[in-house]
């Protein structure tokens, strides 16, 4: 048996790093929990699979969970789903968000928008050092599937500093999977600060008219909305063609210069990351607003002599801030309404009190009890709880 003592392992090229068995290695950054991407996999999609948006309706989506379609349009609708495409899919990363236009937008105006984006918390960014000498390159990696080949535009936004930039990628042919790597330059101007607010926005732009182009950002530099797309222009041909399509799968963002192959991790693992930022009381494999018991609020007690009961929901995990809770009558899934199992009433909760991100108390007030005397109640009720960026 032979032994190997090196010092040091280099390229044979500047720029080129390692690869091991034809895998790249990183060339920057730890060797795990290098996507900044949450749920790049795809595996979670608490809110349901398919959502159909349009310009006098649903304006912004989420299916997979922390991927947000935004619209803003004059005539444009479609379908934004969760795709299976086992068969003919991307080895090993079956799931896809895919877009399909219905009603195309005939005349692309000023103010039109169509864009996919994801929100990465500012606690997340600190690898990438921002703002100083030592900050780093960042390199995007995505599978691509569009009905329509040619040149699109993906950008990166930084909130603290209000800065962007963006790059080009090229579909090169229609209905065909196809890997896309991009690497952005360090931006040494301006921190990312530690916080839970907005440290980057990463986008895929489908559509943008004329107040969101004109002037290219393949630098750094302060944002303007003419700065939004790529390089001066969007291709707007998949939200003008009928039936035309769109999906990603399998994103990967990542410091260092190369793209190294995709880190899965466990379902398990990607779900508590997104149950930071949205989670429900339903199962979930159940989507909000589906009259269902499995996991309910119950609260067995008794009114108050004022007629209230007020019961205690704990969340499943910390989440990234004091979240926008939604209720659901457990009985028939009305969106905004509580029920007593014991008198059949239901009405709105009339409050809720955050403890902190953890847990929070709910008053209801029910109907028939009065305030001379304690009555027993049983509260069912399902909840939403959003704390998206």
């Amino acid at each position: 048996m032979s032994t190997i003592k090196v010092n040091n392992i280099v390229p044979p090229n500047v720029g080129e790093g390692v690869s091991i068995d034809g895998l790249q290695m990183p060339t920057s950054g730890a060797l795990s929990n290098r996507n900044l991407i949450i749920n790049g996999a795809m595996q979670v999609a608490q809110r349901g699979s398919s959502v159909a948006m349009a310009h006098d309706g649903i304006l912004t989506a989420f299916t997979f969970d922390r991927f947000k379609a935004s619209l803003a349009a004059g005539e444009l609708d479609g379908t934004l789903e969760n795709e299976y495409d086992d068969v003919n899919g991307v080895p090993g990363l079956p799931n896809s968000l895919k877009w399909t236009t219905g009603t195309a937008e005939a005349t692309v105006a000023a103010a039109d928008l169509w864009y996919v984006s994801q929100y990465i918390e500012g606690l997340n960014c600190q690898m990438l050092k921002f703002g100083t000498s030592d900050a780093q390159e960042i390199t995007l990696s995505f599978w691509v599937k569009c009905s329509i080949a040619g040149t699109y535009v993906f950008s990166i936004y930084r909130g603290h500093s209000s800065r962007n930039i963006g790059r080009t990628y090229t579909v090169n042919t229609a209905d065909t999977w196809e890997y896309k790597t991009i690497t952005f330059p360090a931006d040494t101007t301006g921190v990312i600060t530690a916080n839970t607010s907005e440290g980057l926005r990463v986008n895929w732009q489908l559509m943008g008219g004329s107040n969101y182009t004109g002037t290219d950002n393949l630098t750094w530099g302060a944002y303007s909305s003419s700065r939004w797309s790529g390089d001066g222009i969007i291709n707007n041909s998949v939200m003008t063609t009928a039936g035309a399509t769109w999906q990603i799968a399998g994103v990967q963002l990542e410091v260092g210069s190369k793209a190294t192959p995709f880190e899965h991790e466990s379902y398990g693992q990607t779900l508590a990351k997104c149950q930071r930022y949205f989670q429900k009381s339903y199962n979930i494999d159940v989507n909000p607003g589906t009259n269902a018991e499995p996991g309910a609020i119950t609260h067995y007690g008794s009114t108050d002599n004022g007629g209230n009961i007020v019961f205690q929901t704990d969340f499943r995990c910390e989440m990234r801030a004091l979240p926008t809770i939604i209720w659901y009558n457990r009985f028939d899934g009305t969106q905004g309404t509580i029920q007593t199992a014991r008198s059949g009433s239901s009405a709105s909760p009339s409050s809720f009190t955050y403890r902190n991100s953890t847990r929070g108390t709910c008053g209801y007030g029910v109907a028939g009890a009065s305030p001379a005397s304690f009555v027993s109640a049983h509260v069912e009720a399902h909840y939403t709880a959003s704390a998206e960026l």
